[in-house]
């Protein structure tokens, strides 16, 4: 009767549950590998297919919309997944005075939603990990030919130090959401042996959004970095 009683209550916990991933709104422009010149030629070309300021604007600023499309997709995913928690005792008529075959087909249940999750969040990972990598690195070099740039053309550089600030706020909150989810997730006991499996699985992928979301993070602030040194440097010219 206690065991009963005990996983009644991880039924109400899983019922009430869910994983947030907040939405990342994404920057314009993100910084920085320094581009080789001699004395007599500063802005000369190393290459004569190396791209332009605005090829690169262009292409970090769609590999930004890619990064943000696959976090909005990941939640959408996580949504979803709580609001099966919620169903499923409805579902299959579990209860605080459920028998042991109606918890483990409960759990058994539950597992196989996780399974579904982890199916559908395992693609997203190295999605989210190429476009912030190709996104950062056209956006640093833009950075770079940025700084070639007169002063009346740069634009609106302290907006763009804004946009990504809040980027990288963005990206601490996401990190904080999902480390509590992983916390969540290894909280349960292994109830079944379906129900553990997915949650070690679970467990997994999150873990890998985790180390891609830390990666992003440094990424992402290197680009900060970048640009506040462009606008200290207009700053000690003026």
């Amino acid at each position: 009767f206690g065991t009963r009683v005990n996983l009644c209550r991880v039924v109400q916990e899983l019922r009430q549950s869910s994983l947030p991933v907040p939405v990342v709104v994404h920057p314009e422009i993100a910084p920085s590998q320094q581009v080789a010149s001699s004395p007599d030629q500063p802005c000369l070309a190393v290459e004569e297919d190396e791209e332009g300021f605005l090829e690169l604007i262009e292409e970090g600023t769609r590999q930004f919309g890619f990064m943000t499309e696959a976090i909005s997709r990941m939640d959408g995913i996580t949504r979803e997944l709580g609001d099966r928690f919620s169903q499923r005792p409805g579902e299959l008529g579990v209860s605080e005075s459920a028998d042991l075959p109606h918890l483990r087909r409960y759990f058994n249940a539950v597992a196989a939603d996780l399974e579904h999750y982890v199916e559908r969040m395992e693609p997203e990972v190295p999605l989210f990990r190429e476009a912030c990598s190709r996104g950062v690195a056209a956006t640093s070099k833009a950075i770079v030919i940025l700084r070639d740039f007169p002063e009346d053309n740069r634009g609106d550089v302290d907006g763009v130090i804004r946009s990504v600030s809040g980027f990288v706020s963005s990206l601490d909150e996401l990190h904080e959401a999902i480390s509590s989810s992983r916390v969540m997730v290894s909280s349960f006991p292994r109830v079944t042996g379906p129900f553990g499996r997915a949650r070690r699985r679970t467990a997994s992928v999150l873990d890998s959004l985790l180390t891609e979301l830390a990666t992003a993070r440094t990424l992402v602030s290197e680009v900060q970095k970048s640009l506040n040194a462009l606008v200290d440097r207009k700053n000690k010219e003026i």
